[in-house]
Formats: C-alpha cells, sequence, structure tokens
C-alpha cells in the first residue's frame, strides 16, 4: 500500500473568495487582481443574462403580441401616424407593457400597466409613474404597422437584438464599475487613514472595485423578482438606490476587515503547564568519596 503523499495546505490552490461578505472583499482586495478580474467577468455575465431574460419576459412578449395584433395595413410616414381606424385599438395590455393605437390622442385606455405606449397622430406617448411623455416621429422614413411586416421584423430581428442588449449591459458595467471605483478609491484611501488605519492606493483601489460586486447582485435579484411579477416598478426603482449603497457598505466593511490587527489563538485550556527549567550547573567541585581507599 502506497504511503499517503505530503498534506501541505500551502500547496494547494487557493479557493476563489466570495464577494457577498465583509471578509470575501477583502480577500479580493488584498489578492492578486486576476480573482477580482474572474469575479467581475461572472458578475457582469450574470447580470447581463438575467436582464436579457427579463425584458424579453417583460416587454419582449408583449412587442410580439402586439404585432400579431395589428390589422392588415398600416403605418407611420413622414412623421405622421396613417392609420385607417379612428377609434382607439388595445395591441396588447399586460402588467409589464401596454400597447395602444390612439390616433387622437384620447389616453383613456391601456392604463393598467406599469407603461404605457400609445401611437399617436404625430408623436409616441409613452406613460408611467412619472406621467405622460412623448417622443415625435422621425420626419424622415417609413415605419409599418401590418401584421405581416411587424411581425417577420421583430422574428428577424428579436436573437440579435438580444445579443446585441447583453454585450451593451456587460459594457455598461464594465463603464460603470470603473468610474465609480475612481470616484470611490480617494474617499476610502483618505477615510482609512484618518481612522487611523491606512490602506495603499492598490488595495484601495481593488478594494472600491470588490465592493461593487455585492450591489450588483442584489440589482440584478430585484430585476429577476420584478419580472416574475414578486416585486412591483416602485419596488424595483426603490433597489436602484440601496444597490449603491449596497457598495458603500461592503466597502467599509472590507476596509474594516483588511485593517484590523490580527487576533492572538485563545490559549489551549488542555494543554498542560510548561516545566519548570532545571537550575543551571555550578563550578562547585564535588566532594570526595570517604569510603574510596587511597592509592
Amino acid at each position: 500500500m502506497d504511503a499517503p503523499g505530503p498534506t501541505d495546505t500551502d500547496s494547494r490552490p487557493h479557493a476563489l473568495p466570495l464577494p457577498t461578505t465583509f471578509g470575501g472583499v477583502a480577500a479580493l482586495a488584498s489578492g492578486p487582481p486576476t480573482r477580482l478580474r474572474i469575479w467581475q467577468t461572472l458578475i457582469a455575465a450574470i447580470s447581463a443574462g438575467i436582464l436579457v431574460w427579463a425584458f424579453q419576459a417583460t416587454w419582449g412578449r408583449a412587442l410580439e403580441h402586439a404585432a400579431a395584433s395589428l390589422p392588415a395595413r398600416g403605418e407611420i410616414r413622414q412623421g405622421a401616424l396613417v392609420w385607417e381606424h379612428p377609434a382607439p385599438l388595445v395591441l396588447h395590455q399586460g402588467a409589464f407593457l401596454s400597447l395602444v393605437i390612439d390616433p387622437h390622442g384620447t389616453r383613456e385606455i391601456g392604463q393598467a400597466a406599469d407603461v404605457t405606449l400609445s401611437l399617436e397622430a404625430s408623436h409616441l406617448g409613452i406613460r408611467s409613474l412619472f406621467g405622460w411623455t412623448q417622443v415625435p416621429y422621425p420626419r424622415n422614413g417609413r415605419f409599418s404597422l401590418s401584421r405581416t411586416e411587424a411581425s417577420a421584423q421583430i422574428a428577424a430581428w428579436r436573437t440579435p437584438l438580444l445579443a446585441l442588449l447583453g454585450a451593451l449591459i456587460v459594457l455598461g458595467l464594465a463603464i460603470a464599475w470603473l468610474a465609480l471605483a475612481l470616484l470611490h478609491t480617494p474617499i476610502l484611501a483618505t477615510a482609512a487613514f484618518l481612522v487611523g488605519r491606512p490602506l495603499s492606493l492598490g488595495v484601495a483601489w481593488q478594494l472600491a472595485q470588490a465592493a461593487l460586486l455585492p450591489g450588483a447582485l442584489l440589482m440584478a435579484a430585484a430585476v429577476a423578482l420584478y419580472a416574475s411579477r414578486q416585486l412591483s416598478l416602485v419596488g424595483l426603482l426603490v433597489a436602484l438606490p440601496l444597490h449603491l449603497v449596497a457598495g458603500w457598505i461592503f466597502a467599509a466593511g472590507g476596509a474594516w476587515k483588511l485593517t484590523r490587527p490580527p487576533a492572538s489563538p485563545p490559549a489551549n485550556p488542555f494543554r498542560p503547564p510548561d516545566p519548570e527549567p532545571l537550575p543551571a550547573p555550578t563550578d562547585a567541585v564535588a566532594p570526595e568519596n570517604p569510603f574510596i581507599s587511597p592509592r
């Protein structure tokens, strides 16, 4: 039977710290940049996947259903709606999005959704929690509102547009994290210095980046809950500032973990006391043995 190999734990690969605890954020801040980049890539990909899925679940299916509900003819041409039916027509009515064609702009239907898109005579009306706003149609170009053309266009462009949306989300997160880390780094370094627990700029830079990851996961979870109807639109809007506050909380907690002096290990109550040291030998001459006969 072969003898077991060495059990030195230092030779084993280190586990990847989780960026969901103060200790994990501190470990990412003080460790090699590769570990931080791995987590940034993973969380950006997870966030992009959740947001793309949420868009398809809330708006994508609504647009597909609305295209299938269009009549045979209709278009937007030279900045005006060309429509044969004077009465408003609801193309889709859902919890997240309502689409209405309302040539006269009555805005009396489609009010139950979180967002309403109303195609009116010369502009697109948009209703949300913040009220109504309108965007004029472009003066040049033509947009078909016929059922056949609109459905074909959505089917052809759905996958490329979703892929583009995912790529833009990843790029947007990278830019946002970089900008926020540039803002947070000098604040963290200065605050740590003022409380007597200084951080180097390199560690503060990585700490500022690592502390943003829990907030990104919080926001992605809020979007997933909203798309699955477990969170209202108001709750989703509340999560927006909260995920930024989470970044500061984890930055402070990570800095505390990094600058805290190491605690001494507790004494073992079962360890026997150390023996008292023996007295040092002296140079005194040993007495003669009286029972030894002289030679």
